[in-house]
């Protein structure tokens, strides 16, 4: 049976309620971006990602370190994973959004945590009137 797993807050208005079947409710005018209801029943964590102070996407996590985003997730970047995730034992997560970091962190039963940061691109613009790798 599907259980509710936690409540989070979007940053724009209202919040979001996740069960443990993957199911996503958006309350109070939350913008609702999906949900991974079928893929397991196993969730135990929800992310919220935002940019300039609204709720843009977010990421669902499960016990098995499973990721599952909806919605725009790191702006112009990719998620990297850590070198390696442990496929059972997770029990939630915690955000990581300020001006150096955008992504989260993964927490084990143990303590332990994994980190999941945003990437980005940089373009490389050569100085007026020089060639790239000149």
């Amino acid at each position: 049976a599907s259980h509710v797993v936690g409540a989070w807050a979007s940053n724009s208005v209202g919040g979001y309620i996740l069960s443990s079947k993957g199911a996503v409710t958006a309350l109070n005018h939350a913008p609702y971006y999906g949900s991974a209801v079928g893929k397991g029943n196993n969730f135990v964590g929800m992310i919220t990602d935002t940019d300039q102070n609204e709720t843009e996407g977010y990421w669902l996590i499960t016990s098995t370190g499973q990721v599952y985003s909806f919605g725009v997730t790191c702006e112009n970047g990719v998620l990297g994973f850590p070198n390696w995730v442990p496929t059972s034992g997770i029990v939630g997560a915690v955000g990581m959004d300020n001006e150096v970091h955008e992504g989260f962190a993964m927490i084990a039963a143990s303590g332990e945590q994994y980190v999941f940061a945003c990437r980005y691109l940089r373009s490389v613009v050569p100085a007026p009137g020089g060639a790239l790798g000149s």
